[in-house]
C-alpha cells in the first residue's frame, strides 16, 4: 500500500502509517527482546543472568516443517558466506520436534512449578518474528529510496513549463521522501536505527548466541550481523541523499552546522522528539539532517576501532566450540545429588557444556550395550538412572498408561547443565553402575567386523568436518567483514556524488574517513580510503598537473 499508493497519501496519513511500521517492527522482535532481558552484555552465561532458561521440547511438527524452520533460522541468523548448503538442512536427531525457551525468575532456578515460568517463548516465533523484520525493513527502505517510486522519475518530462528546475538526481534517489514532513522522515529513520541498535546488542551477547546456535542447530555462532548492515545502510544513505539534495551547498555552510556543543550528544531519537509536531519540509531543517549524517559518521568509526580493540571478539568463536547438555530435571532426585546450598552458586558462576544433539562428550561415559543414536535419550538415561533404581523405574512405569507414558516422552523440559552439576552426576552415575551393571565383555569377532568401516568412516568425517570449518565463517570473522563492507560500501555512495556535492560534505565525514585511515586492516577498506583520499586531491586541486 504504501508504495503503490504513497503519492496519494496526506502528511497525516504519512505519520499514521511510519508509526504503524514502527509499532510493527517492534512486535516483530518482541520474542527476541523477551530472551534478552535474562542475559548481561558480554556475559558467557547460556542459562541467563537475571534469571534462567530452560528449553522444552514437543513432537508436535513434522519433519519437513523441523527442516524448514531450521532453514529460516540460517537465513535470519547467519551471513550469505556462513551457509552452507550441504548442511543448512540436516538434522541429526529430534527432526519432529519443536523447542519453546522457559524463562523463570531469580531465585527459582531449579523450579519445575508451571507458574514460575514468567514466559513461554516459542523458537518458531523467535525465527519468523526476525523473518518479519527483516522484510519490512526493506520496505521501508524501498519507501525512502526506491528511486522508482519517486513521483517523477518515471516521467518523461522534466516540470519545466513554468520554468521551475529540472529534478535534481539526489531527489529522485529518495523516492517518496519528498512527500513526507520532517516527522515522517525521522519516523522511519528511528525504525532503521532501532533495528540496527537491537542487532548489536544481541550481538554483544555471546552466552545468548550459543544458547540459539545450539537450538537453531548452526555450525558457527549466531548473528544478526545482516539486519544491522540492511538497517545502517538505509539510514545513513537516505541521510546522505538528504543532505545531497540541499540547494546551494558549500563547505564553510557545512562547517558552520557542525559547530557546538551539542552536536555530539545528537541522536535521532532526541531529533524526533523535538520535531514530533514538525510538519514542515525537509529542507526547513537543513542543520538537523546534516548534524545527524555527521553524527553516525562518528559512530561506525567509533564502531569500528572498538572492534579492533574489543577484548570480547573471539569469545562466541570459544563458546560456538563447546559442547551442550541438556538434562531432564527431576527436582526430588537431583536435589539429593547437589546440595540446595550449592546449587544457586553452580548455577550462576560456573559455565556449562552442551551439545543440543544429544551425543555425550568423548570426557562423558556412554551407556554399555546401547545405541548411540537415540539423541536426547543417551543423557535422559543416565539422569534417570542416576535418579531411580531399576525396580523404582519398572514400577513406575506400570502404574502409567501407555498414553501417559507417550505424552511424557514427547514433552519434556531439559534445564542447562553446569560444569559443576555434570561433575557430580557422572561420579554418582559411576558408583551407581558398578553396583548394577554386570562387567562389560568384549566380544573379539564383533571388533574385528566393525574396525575396518569404522576407520573409513572416522576418515570420512575428518575430512567434511576440515572442509566445513574452512568454508563457514567464525563470528570474528563474519563481524569483521560485515563492518568492513558496511564501511566500504558508505565510502562508495559518498564517492556517486557529484564534484560539488561531495566538496560540499566533506567536512560530515572527513573526521570519520581519516580516523580509518589510521585504524584500517582489510585490504578492501585500505583501497576504498585510498581512492576517496585521491578524490579529495583531484578536488582541492592538490594533484601534480599532467603535462
Amino acid at each position: 500500500m504504501l508504495l503503490s499508493a504513497g503519492e496519494s497519501f496526506t502528511e497525516n496519513m504519512w505519520q499514521i502509517s511510519s508509526t504503524a511500521m514502527q509499532r510493527a517492527l517492534d512486535v516483530t522482535t518482541f520474542h527476541l527482546r523477551q530472551l534478552m532481558i535474562l542475559f548481561e552484555v558480554n556475559s558467557e552465561n547460556f542459562y541467563g543472568d537475571r534469571g534462567q532458561v530452560k528449553v522444552a521440547m514437543r513432537r508436535d511438527s513434522s519433519s519437513a516443517e523441523c527442516k524448514r524452520l531450521q532453514h529460516l533460522a540460517h537465513q535470519v541468523f547467519l551471513l550469505d558466506s556462513q551457509v552452507s548448503g550441504d548442511t543448512a538442512l540436516t538434522s541429526e536427531v529430534d527432526e519432529d520436534k519443536s523447542f519453546v525457551f522457559l524463562l523463570y525468575p531469580p531465585g527459582q532456578e531449579n523450579s519445575l512449578n508451571p507458574d514460575d515460568i514468567i514466559a513461554r517463548i516459542p523458537f518458531r516465533g523467535v525465527v519468523v518474528g526476525l523473518l518479519s523484520h527483516q522484510l519490512l525493513l526493506q520496505t521501508v527502505g524501498s519507501v525512502l529510496l526506491n528511486p522508482a517510486h519517486h513521483p517523477q522519475a518515471n516521467s518523461s518530462e522534466r516540470p519545466d513549463q513554468k520554468g521551475e528546475k529540472a529534478v535534481d538526481d539526489a531527489v529522485t534517489k529518495l523516492g517518496m521522501v519528498p512527500m513526507m514532513s520532517t516527522r515522517n522522515i525521522l519516523t522511519l529513520l528511528k525504525c532503521l536505527w532501532c533495528s540496527n541498535k537491537l542487532a548489536g546488542e544481541f550481538d554483544s551477547r555471546p552466552g545468548l548466541k550459543f544458547l540459539i546456535q545450539k537450538v537453531a542447530r548452526t555450525e558457527v555462532a549466531v548473528n544478526l550481523y545482516k539486519q544491522a548492515g540492511a538497517s545502517m545502510i538505509f539510514y545513513m544513505n537516505t541521510l546522505l541523499q538528504i543532505c545531497a539534495c540541499f540547494n546551494d551547498l558549500s563547505r564553510p555552510e557545512i562547517r558552520t552546522c557542525l559547530f557546538g556543543p551539542d552536536v555530539d550528544k545528537l541522536d535521532i531519537g532526541q531529533a524526533l522528539s523535538t520535531h514530533l509536531s514538525d510538519k514542515t519540509e525537509m529542507s526547513s531543517n537543513k542543520i538537523m539532517f546534516i548534524q545527524l549524517l555527521w553524527c553516525v559518521c562518528n559512530d561506525l568509526c567509533q564502531m569500528y576501532v572498538d572492534m579492533l580493540s574489543d577484548e570480547y571478539i573471539e569469545k562466541a568463536d570459544q563458546m560456538a566450540e563447546r559442547e551442550l547438555f541438556f538434562l531432564i530435571a527431576q527436582p526430588d532426585s537431583i536435589t539429593d545429588i547437589v546440595h540446595s546450598k550449592d546449587r544457586q552458586k553452580a548455577a550462576l558462576d560456573t559455565e556449562a557444556v552442551i551439545q543440543l544433539q544429544g551425543v555425550m562428550a568423548t570426557e562423558a561415559i556412554t551407556l554399555q550395550e546401547e545405541p548411540a543414536t537415540q539423541g536426547f535419550e543417551d543423557v535422559i538415561n543416565i539422569t534417570e538412572e542416576i535418579c531411580e533404581s531399576p525396580q523404582q523405574e519398572i514400577k513406575g512405569m506400570m502404574g502409567k498408561s501407555k498414553r501417559e507414558l507417550r505424552e511424557e516422552h514427547d514433552s519434556r523440559v531439559y534445564t542447562l547443565a553446569t560444569d559443576t552439576l555434570i561433575k557430580t552426576l557422572m561420579t554418582e552415575y559411576k558408583k551407581r553402575k558398578q553396583h548394577h551393571a554386570m562387567p562389560a565383555f568384549v566380544k573379539l569377532t564383533k571388533q574385528k567386523k566393525s574396525n575396518t568401516p569404522q576407520l573409513k568412516k572416522e576418515v570420512v568425517d575428518e575430512v567434511i568436518e576440515k572442509q566445513q570449518k574452512t568454508s563457514l565463517m567464525k563470528d570474528s570473522e563474519a563481524r569483521a567483514q560485515s563492518l568492513t563492507e558496511l564501511l566500504c560500501t558508505i565510502l562508495g555512495l559518498f564517492q556517486q556524488l557529484s564534484d560539488q556535492k561531495f566538496d560540499a560534505l566533506l567536512p560530515a565525514i572527513y573526521n570519520c574517513a581519516n580516523q580509518l585511515v589510521c585504524h584500517a586492516q582489510d585490504p578492501r577498506l585500505k583501497e576504498a580510503l585510498g581512492q576517496w583520499t585521491h578524490r579529495i586531491g583531484a578536488i582541492l586541486q592538490l594533484m601534480p598537473s599532467s603535462p
